[in-house]
This record gives structure tokens, sequence and C-alpha cells, in this order.
């Protein structure tokens, strides 16, 4: 059994507000769970719906450990990794904002219970993500006491300071980051069954299979999908695109070494992603993605999430909402911004768009996906002398302090 360790210590805030061995104790669960499944069959879909269902925190740290260790210690996380700078930010943002969380019993232990689960973290952190960006630009954060027992619908802090009058209130709004696509993952763990033992048996590799499709499609289709793939692969030495019914594929053929972005999802057990346009599938160097159909009702939902928003605030003209678009596409992204711009939202005095998640490029910097939109409504709220950006985000990239303060 895998022993996990942390021998520098790290994260302190973190382990000292989740529990000192949180993190270690979350990896070797995992495994034990995750060995436990595999003995029955190394294609389980249930291994697909334990990785989906692990808590993101815990997901990109073990997307630098390998299965087959005995012990491995969480300090060794390259200081450049996703992982690391995920760690280290929530850390930074824990202990920048210790005092305010711990203003209000109900509100320290309702921000505890959410960062350890995994359903509710993306959202949990999102908040946090947005207060520690005011904190840094020199506002004052006041947490608002959720009140779910009474049903009464409230806003998550107050922010006030740096020059402003009034105090402002602002509400957090994320769409849920993993929102499955039930269909596509049954599709892709079928078709994992059907050709990944097949691929072996005929020693094929470095391999990447991507199949797509618009609406619905029908899991009696997988094996003969199954059967074609494997009919075309054969053989193949470049690439290849063809339609086979309603669905589109591309097979792809690498000679070593495989390209960067193939190398670093290789693992020697079947490992399941979910990136922000696929579903992928990776063993060894075979790669099998189904692509996401987002549809037309993205930004319906982007809208709704706005209404709700509006809803959570109590009298008052000075409301800020912000709004995590999260694992969405540029397509998608675009869309949303025309739809606003040919329809703009009312009722709140500035609403931000924008992605939270955090990439890391080929040059070990840290990158936010290019895109925050900020919907300014004068009327409601003019700015003021000497305050160039009210909702405390900075620089070209609108996450310039917030990065800097940690690196």
């Amino acid at each position: 059994m895998i022993k996990v360790s942390n021998a520098k210590d790290l994260y302190p805030h973190l382990r000292k507000l989740l529990g000192g061995k949180w993190i270690e104790t979350s990896i070797e669960d995992f495994y034990k769970k995750r060995l436990k499944i595999s003995e029955k069959s190394v294609y389980n879909p249930e291994i697909e719906n334990l990785e989906k269902h692990t808590h993101p925190l815990i997901r990109d740290v073990l997307s630098h450990l390998k299965l087959d260790q005995e012990k491995t210690d969480i300090s060794l996380l390259p200081n450049k990794c996703k992982a690391h700078l995920e760690l280290m930010l929530l850390d930074r943002d824990i202990r920048l904002l210790s005092e305010e969380l711990s203003q209000n019993q109900k509100v320290f232990f309702d921000y505890k219970n959410g960062l350890s689960n995994s359903n509710s973290f993306d959202q949990i952190r999102f908040e946090l993500f947005v207060a520690a960006n005011f904190k840094l630009n020199g506002f004052e954060v006041f947490f608002i006491p959720r009140k779910s027992k009474d049903k009464i619908k409230t806003h998550e802090f107050n922010v006030s300071g740096n020059g402003i009058p009034d105090h402002f209130q602002v509400e957090c709004k994320q769409r849920y980051q993993r929102e499955p696509d039930y269909q596509r993952e049954k599709f892709l763990y079928l078709l994992t069954e059907n050709l990944f033992p097949r691929f072996f048996n005929f020693k094929i590799s470095n391999i990447e299979i991507e199949v797509g499709w618009k609406g619905t499609a029908s899991f009696g289709d997988v094996k003969t999908i199954a059967d074609s793939i494997l009919e075309k692969v054969i053989g193949l030495t470049n690439q290849i695109k063809y339609k086979f019914k309603t669905y589109e594929i591309t097979i792809r053929s690498y000679k070593l070494p495989l390209p960067k972005f193939l190398n670093s999802l290789q693992k020697n057990v079947p490992n399941y992603v979910t990136t922000e346009d696929a579903y992928l599938v990776t063993h060894k160097s075979i790669f099998l993605i189904i692509n996401r159909d987002f549809g037309n009702t993205i930004v319906k939902k982007v809208r709704t999430l706005y209404g709700n928003a509006k809803d959570q605030f109590s009298l008052s003209d000075n409301r800020l909402v912000y709004i995590d678009i999260g694992t969405m596409p540029i397509s998608v992204i675009n869309e949303l911004e025309r739809s606003f711009k040919a329809k703009p939202p009312t009722g709140v005095g500035v609403l931000t768009i924008l992605k939270s998640q955090l990439h890391i490029n080929d040059k070990h910097e840290i990158v936010f996906t290019p895109y925050t939109q900020i919907v300014w409504n004068r009327k409601l709220i003019k700015p003021f002398p000497g305050i160039n950006l009210l909702p405390g985000f900075v620089g070209e990239s609108g996450f310039d302090s917030y990065i800097q303060s940690v690196l």
C-alpha cells in the first residue's frame, strides 16, 4: 500500500484548516480504492467514476504521481506544476483571509467544510479567489453567513475601504465545473473496453483516436465503431479522417517521441481526464478522445446564473456579480460575449465574467485563459476618483497582483 508524506510541511495554512494530513490521507485513500477496482478489470468503468469524483486538488496532485510507487512525498512536486501552484495559491488565500473567515463561526465552518468537499470545492474556491483579489488590492472584506435554515438568500461578502465612500455587495456564481455528459462518458468507457485490449493484442501503440458527433448517439454503435477503427489503425503510419454513420473519426499515428501534450498524459494504468473540450482516456501510449457537445444551452445557463445572483442581494444599488464560466471552450465564450452585448444585464452595478482556472504554459508560467469581460452599469455605479478598476482585478490579464504576490 502506498504511503504519502510531506517532509517539508508545505501548505501549512491549508493543512491547519482541513486537518494536518488531509492531503496525504486523501491520496492514500484514492490509491486504495483505485487498486481494488483494478483487480476486477483494468478498464472497469468504476475507475472513471472514481477519478471524476476525486477532489480537484487531489486529482491535480495525482497527475504527477505514479501508481506503482510504494512511497511518495508531495514536497517533491515540481515547483512550477499546476498542482503545486494551486496548493500554494489556496494556502496564501487562506492565510490572507484568515481573520475575516474567523470573525463568524458559521462562516469559518462553511468554508472549511466546503473546501474539503469535492462537490462544493470549485464554488467555495472561486469565492475565496475573488475575495483574495479584493484584499490584495487594498479593500476590506466582510463575509456574510449563509442562512440556509430559514432559506434567506444572501450574497457572499461586502467590500469597503480603499477610498470607497460606501460598501459593495459581492455575489459569486460558478457554472458547475465538472458538469457531466453521461452519454459521452459512457460511450468513452464502452469504446475503451472494446478497443484497448485489442490494440495491445496487436501490439499497436502511439495512437490517438478522436471521436465526435452532434446530438445523441447509440451505444449499440460502439462495437461496429471499434471494428472500424481497428481496421483503419492496422498499418496506419500517419493520419486519417473519415465518417462512420454520424460519427466523425480522426486517427493519428505517432512515431516516438510522442508530442509533449500527449507524453505528459501518458500513464501505465488507464487514466480518465475531462478537459474543456473532451473526455479522454489514456493507457500507456494509446489515447482515446470523445469530444464534448455543448449545444446552445450554455449561454442560457449563464444567464440563469446571473438571474439567480440578483436574487441573493438585499436592497442596494451597489451590487457586484462575478460569474466563473470555468471550463467552457473559447468558441462558447465568444458566443456568450455576443449575447451579453446584444442584451446587456440589468440590476447590478458591475458584472464580471471570467475563467478562474490555472494553466501552465511551456515556459512554466502561470497563465489564466485570457478572458475577463466587465460590464459596468454606470447608471447604478459611477467610477470614483482615483479608483481605476473597482472590481479588484488589475493588470493586462486582470490577475497580475494575485499571481505576483505568491511567486
